[in-house]
């Protein structure tokens, strides 16, 4: 029998300033949360509070930033902790860059693109941030690198490029962004995946 931790989260109320005072509710793939991928961002009054967010990772952060200028109700969350078990004959010890599905198959999916999963034994990948992706079975988060058109490292921001810019002679954005970072953002027309365009 295997197991996989779901941590569920939900507002029983919601009244933040719009705009301003923003919940940023995220899925990590730890405690230290170095590595997540964000569910929601809430501000307002309209959040239902039958909408739950839920982590099959077992990791969810919950993270409020405010400008302080107004004054609101705030909110309330509800959290709990639900373990699923798998039965199976046995427990498949699926490597790094695989998964074993809740649904109890006995056999290790490979990540797919654009995700990536740096334990063994687990029971989902984590996602690149957005406009980023990866190869299918990646094992680590240094594996995602920013989609054509787009600059950053991969890991922390991934970027459009800006438009009116010319791309160096050779480079296309995208696979160039990871390497020259902002300098090619000052080089490639917004969207652009090959020189010249």
């Amino acid at each position: 029998m295997c197991s996989a931790h779901l941590r569920r989260q939900s507002f029983v109320s919601f009244d933040t300033e719009s705009g301003f005072d923003v919940v940023t509710i995220n899925e990590c793939s730890s405690a230290s949360c170095a590595t997540r991928r964000q569910l929601a961002s809430l501000s307002g009054s309209a959040v239902s509070a039958s909408t739950v967010y839920t982590a099959s990772t077992g990791f969810l952060q919950v993270a409020f930033r405010t400008d302080s200028s107004d004054n609101r109700a705030g909110f309330e969350a509800a959290w709990s902790m639900k373990t699923k078990y798998i039965v199976m004959t046995e427990c498949p010890e699926c490597p790094a860059g695989t998964y074993t599905d809740v649904s109890g198959s006995s056999s290790c999916t490979v990540c797919p693109a654009g995700s990536f999963q740096t334990a063994t034994r687990s029971t989902g990948c984590v996602a690149c941030i957005k406009n980023a992706t990866s190869p299918a079975g990646s094992t680590s988060q240094t594996e995602c690198s920013c989609r054509a058109g787009c600059f950053g490292d991969g890991r922390s921001r991934c970027e459009a490029c800006p438009e009116n810019a010319e791309s160096p002679a050779g480079i296309f954005v995208g696979q160039a962004s990871s390497a020259m970072g902002d300098h090619a953002a000052r080089h490639a027309r917004q969207g652009s995946t090959s020189p010249g365009e």
